[in-house]
């Protein structure tokens, strides 16, 4: 079992992690109840403030903000419209190197070890 705090199947080290995930949630639920996803120029607005303002900064908001980019890069309305790519919090990317040369490493090892067996 995972240490830290489950908020939708994700698990987070500290409290404060997890209290802003579920202020997301909140934030995800309230925006869909108020987006006409039918729309794509709805959604293309909606997406970009919510990218402007930096709402979301965990796996649940960023997860959110990918369905949406799915909708618009779907949309025949909106064909030739700048989709923006999603902006990752440095406090993601930090430390990019270790975590490759640790966990990437490992899985990529681990699955080879299989296969060959």
């Amino acid at each position: 079992m995972e240490k830290g705090y489950t908020v939708d199947g994700y698990v987070f080290k500290t409290e404060a992690e997890a209290r802003e995930a579920r202020n997301e949630i909140e934030g995800i639920e309230y925006l869909k109840k108020r987006t006409d996803f039918k729309n794509p120029k709805n959604v293309l607005e909606v997406y970009n403030k919510i990218l402007d303002k930096q709402l979301f900064k965990t796996p649940i908001g960023y997860a959110f903000l990918k369905e949406m980019q799915q909708i618009l890069k779907k949309s025949e309305e909106l064909k030739d419209a700048k989709i923006r790519d999603i902006p990752v919090a440095a406090k993601a990317s930090k430390n990019e190197k270790k975590f490759k040369e640790k966990h990437v490493s490992f899985v990529l090892n681990d699955v080879e070890k299989k296969h060959k067996n």
